[in-house]
């Protein structure tokens, strides 16, 4: 499985868990979300993983660390009711294009407001996820 599979496998979790759903419907943004998007929503990124040279040892497995962060401009506790949904839809183990994936969460913190104007909440969440990069 490709990086971008992985992503792309992680993203379809998010949009079909129901707790998840319920929340954002599909706004499930990949890098960025656009200008003017309705929250609560989520923006998903990828922050590091091996270069290409060292993708997987003997066993096939790699690592790759995401971001996922919960929106939502209405209040703390919303985003954060979509960051715990978030966490439980993901861990500990998931099925990404057909292949089981071990997901660990590594951090989670708030970004508070980071639009003063619009008052726009933020939890980030760090994951690790094991996959066969093969």
């Amino acid at each position: 499985m490709t990086l971008l599979e992985l992503l792309q496998g992680v993203r379809s979790i998010l949009v079909a868990d129901l707790a998840v759903q319920g929340q954002v419907t599909d706004r499930v943004h990949m890098e960025y979300m656009p200008q003017g998007s309705e929250t609560p929503a989520i923006v998903m990124s990828l922050v590091s993983a091996p270069r290409p040279q060292q993708l997987s040892d003997r066993s096939g497995l790699t690592e790759a660390r995401i971001q996922v962060i919960a929106y939502s401009r209405a209040n703390y506790s919303e985003a954060m009711t979509l960051a715990q949904n978030i966490d439980t839809a993901l861990t500990p183990t998931a099925v990404v294009n057909g292949e089981i994936v071990t997901i660990e969460r590594d951090n989670m913190s708030s970004l508070g407001t980071i639009d003063g104007e619009r008052k726009e909440r933020a939890i980030a969440t760090d994951f690790m996820i094991t996959f066969n990069e093969g």
